[in-house]
């Protein structure tokens, strides 16, 4: 301890209990303690010395080197809460080790240690001078310490495999570790065999691996392999590009990826076949592989009498794909076809197409496609990347709608339906019920739609010869963004969703007393009449009809507000996304018979402790009891989604909920929804919504919930509350968080119904609304970017990002009733009166419109698509520009559709 002191005084004096956190020190070679870092150490201790200005620490002479300690919240794959890796090594290459608690490999909350290496084989000295170490790149990497600083004196010896780093981004453990890179990844070594000694003819095999570092040389001559055959080596980060350089257009050939996980991803090894019929050696010299293309039936088949093992307890991949078939190969690419109605090739398109083939034919300019006359119609067609829900590399889907309902649906290889990579095919149709020809005129589709779509193609081009029907059920919608399947498909919709029908049944012939029922329905487009008469029912009752976007604002305009009523919402999903049906009962006590005519029903709420019960009855007179159900105020309050067994075999959800009590709602008690990403809901959390509530009631100790179980969990507490400021500092703590104020249609942002908040850390996490994956950052300016991802491997490549300006953000300037906020300014000091309770407005529904764009006051042009669509179950409203995937920065272009957008 006096050592300590005497070094680092001004720590020790500052030093606190660790309390889980652990302490950083960042390494470097000279005093302006810059990067690129030489190592980066996280380890765990009792105590902890913060520095007393993190984005300004304190760089200290050790004798040997200089360092930068610190005391933060690391977790797993190089995050902490002062970004120091990344700090430290500033876009260098690094490769990186975590150690856990013994029994506890690969658990977030387990971490004993981590160290961070500059990936080079340099020796490195500690900044003390008493030991260093050395990294070894080959397929492995081993990493050696010594007990002195010259690499001398071996101390220790750590091999990590390429399988640690194909596991390591889902926290998965190889030899008890897990490990990752950062920076820029190692490129492949690619190895070319040929049988002739000049290396001009085709090669029989290319073999590229993943290695810590490129073993091959660039522009290396023909040399000897074997006893009879030669090769050439090469290093490269496109492996699809080098195999169709080495090979040609006119050579056929099949790449057989290998993977070090079951999802794919971080290739390890690649072998590339001459399918050229022949028998040929392999690579190792003692097996051999005979390989064909057949191009007249798209058929691929491969015969490698090769055993592909794999030691990896979570299993491994493989993937396959071929080329040199005389155009430019596929590999996985689709050919996107989009039809429009005449020669200008403007949206909205009459239908998209994505078909996967073997060449793919990609536009010269992406992003000024080529319109083709076809004869009957005008159509575009490209080759692009892509991914379940209508997501591709070009924006190609949100393009061609610009914001225009449609409605997708996906197919996928037998037994694979909804994987991400086995979609065969993809279709999506303009929504609605208009007959429409191929761009050839040989065939023509239409859709019916209700409470399910119909989709009917014919052998000609007017609708007439039925040669196909599909059945899209709303369970395949309600599933379809968890890329779960329904019919062998999954689907989804684009573009605004289309109102609820809403069926309004009275008793009386004039529609003027209070229904005794209103349900609502999602359908694919609405079935109710704006401003409907009021008209017979059936035998003894009449009833309204409308269309509506907020069943529960129509709730509170049919009912009023001193009249109670129960509202159960029934989801086709066990997460309660996307409500398929919504029933209100007037809860009088009375007996009314059900919508059906031949079953009833009982409803009851009291005042006094917030309890409701309602009683379901098999025939029209409350007689024989089918089911009774008592509601405490507890369930009322929180209104969680409950599990209901029905014929997706996922299963369903129901909520259920009061109106019409009376009155506004206590401001002074508050429920906050939080979602974690840990089991135990103790962490950071990755979204917090503060409700305002008379119905809040604690729930007896502190219960957390599993929301969403699979790669990515997500886990929900419901707490009631009283201080809105110190709650939500409590739970995220150092942690950044962006903030969404939503208010009420229509009031200008006067009564806010809910302020909802995100983890601004940088970190991909799972939004459970919609089933995309997100990140947000906050800039120091006041600029939040959030990007959105269609899968859990949140790549770059994928990312769709939507820039929030700092003159919109912490402004208080209300934009599509919504206030954004970031956690360096203060939450609104109440949450209003929700809408749902207030005095309603005179209510008049009105029909599905066609889509309109309202700009809000914003510098740039605002754009509404698809994408937007759903970013807008997780921030409603949103009217801004996205920024295609990252991939085509460098593309000369600064958008393809706002020329005056400004990139993050």
């Amino acid at each position: 301890m006096l050592i300590l002191l005497s070094v680092f005084p001004e720590i020790w004096l500052a030093a606190t209990l660790a309390t889980g956190l652990k302490t950083s020190v960042v390494e470097y070679a000279d005093s302006s303690c810059a990067p690129p870092a030489v190592t980066v150490s996280f380890t765990s201790a009792f105590t902890c010395a913060p520095q007393p200005d993190h984005y300004n620490p304190t760089c200290v002479n050790n004798g040997a080197g200089y360092s930068v300690s610190d005391c933060t919240d690391y977790t797993q794959g190089g995050r902490d809460d002062f970004n120091t890796v990344n700090n430290a090594f500033d876009g260098y290459s690094y490769l990186a080790v975590e150690k856990y608690v013994t029994g506890r490999c690969g658990q977030y909350d387990s971490v004993t240690s981590a160290m961070l290496y500059r990936l080079d084989e340099n020796c490195y000295s500690n900044a003390a001078g008493t030991e260093s170490h050395r990294l070894s790149l080959g397929h492995s990497a081993v990493i050696t310490t010594y007990s002195d600083p010259s690499c001398t004196n071996v101390k220790t010896t750590t091999t990590v495999r390429q399988a640690a780093i194909g596991l390591g981004p889902q926290a998965l453990c190889v030899d008890e570790m897990t490990a990752f890179y950062g920076g820029s990844l190692p490129n492949l070594t690619a190895v070319a065999i040929y049988d002739d000694n000049t290396c001009s003819s085709t090669p029989t095999q290319l073999r590229l691996s993943q290695d810590f570092a490129c073993l091959g040389t660039a522009d290396a001559p023909c040399q000897v392999y074997d006893n009879s055959r030669f090769s050439t080596t090469g290093c490269t980060r496109d492996l699809l590009n080098y195999s169709a350089a080495v090979f040609g257009t006119d050579s056929p050939y099949v790449i057989v990826g290998d993977f070090p996980n079951p999802w794919c991803g971080s290739v390890e090894n690649v072998t590339v076949y001459h399918a050229d019929g022949a028998c040929h050696t392999s690579a190792d010299g003692a097996t051999s592989f005979r390989a064909t293309v057949s191009t007249t039936d798209n058929v691929v088949i491969v015969a490698v009498s090769l055993y592909v093992g794999c030691d990896i307890w979570f299993g491994c991949g493989r993937r396959y794909a071929v080329g040199g078939l005389g155009g430019p190969p596929s590999f996985g690419k689709k050919t996107a076809v989009v039809q429009y109605e005449d020669s200008s090739c403007s949206a909205p398109a009459q239908f998209v197409s994505f078909t996967g083939v073997l060449i793919c034919t990609p536009q010269l300019d992406h992003f000024n496609p080529t319109c083709v006359n076809n004869g009957a119609g005008y159509s575009v067609l490209d080759c692009t990347d892509y991914n379940q829900g209508g997501w591709d590399d070009f924006n190609i889907v949100n393009n061609a709608f610009d914001g225009y309902s449609y409605l997708g649906v996906d197919k996928y290889l037998t037994g694979r339906c909804g994987r991400y990579d086995s979609v065969t095919s993809a279709m999506l149709y303009r929504l609605d019920e208009n007959c429409y020809p191929n761009a050839a005129g040989t065939e023509s589709h239409r859709l019916s739609l209700g409470h399910s779509a119909v989709i009917t193609t014919y052998s000609d081009p007017s609708c007439m010869n039925v040669k196909t029907t599909t059945t899209v059920r709303q369970a395949a919608i309600g599933l379809g963004p968890q890329a779960l399947c329904v019919d062998e498909m999954t689907a989804f919709y684009g573009g605004s969703r289309p109102n609820l029908t809403a069926v309004a049944i009275y008793d009386d012939n004039t529609c003027s007393s209070t229904p005794t029922q209103l349900r609502f329905s999602q359908d694919f487009a609405c079935l109710g009449t704006a401003d409907a008469p009021c008209q017979v029912y059936d035998n003894s009752r009449f009833s309204t009809s409308g269309c509506t976007d907020d069943f529960l604002g129509y709730s509170a305009a049919v009912f009023g507000t001193d009249t109670p009523y129960v509202i159960i919402e029934d989801f086709p999903n066990s997460w309660c996304g996307n409500v398929e049906n919504v029933t209100v009962y007037h809860a009088d006590g009375a007996c009314h018979t059900s919508a059906d005519g031949t079953t009833s029903f009982r409803a009851t709420v009291s005042t006094a402790d917030y309890t409701a019960n309602l009683t379901m009855y098999s025939d029209p007179t409350c007689t024989f009891v089918v089911t009774n159900t008592s509601l405490d105020s507890q369930t009322l309050s929180a209104s969680p989604c409950l599990y209901v067994v029905c014929n997706v075999w996922f299963g369903c959800g129901r909520r259920y909920t009061v109106g019409g009590l009376g009155g506004s709602l206590s401001l002074d008690n508050k429920a906050a929804v939080v979602e974690y990403e840990d089991n135990r809901c103790v962490l950071t959390p990755i979204k917090l919504t503060i409700l305002s509530t008379s119905l809040c009631t604690a729930r007896p100790g502190y219960t957390c919930d599993t929301l969403f179980a699979g790669m990515s969990s997500v886990y929900q507490v419901r707490e009631c509350i009283n201080s809105t400021d110190t709650y939500v500092t409590s739970k995220f703590r150092s942690t950044p968080y962006f903030i969404v104020e939503n208010y009420a249609n229509g009031t200008n942002c006067q009564a806010q119904t809910n302020v909802t908040m995100y983890a601004a850390d940088g970190k991909c996490h799972l939004s459970i609304d919609d089933g995309a994956y997100f990140t947000i950052v906050q800039r120091s300016d006041g600029t939040v970017i959030v990007s959105n991802y269609p899968t859990q491997l949140c790549k770059d490549t994928d990312a769709v990002v939507y820039v929030f300006d700092y003159w919109n953000v912490n402004a208080g300037t209300c934009m599509g009733d919504r206030i954004f906020r970031t956690s360096l300014m203060p939450l609104a000091t109440n949450v209003s009166t929700p809408a749902t309770t207030t005095t309603p407005p005179t209510y008049t529904p009105t029909p599905t419109p066609t889509p309109t764009l309202t700009p809000t006051p914003i510098t740039e042009v605002p754009v509404e698509d698809d994408i937007e669509a759903r970013l807008n179950i997780m921030f409603p409203a949103w009217l801004w520009d996205p920024l295609p995937p990252q991939v085509f920065v460098n593309d000369g272009r600064p958008h393809h559709r706002s020329p005056n957008h400004r990139r993050p």
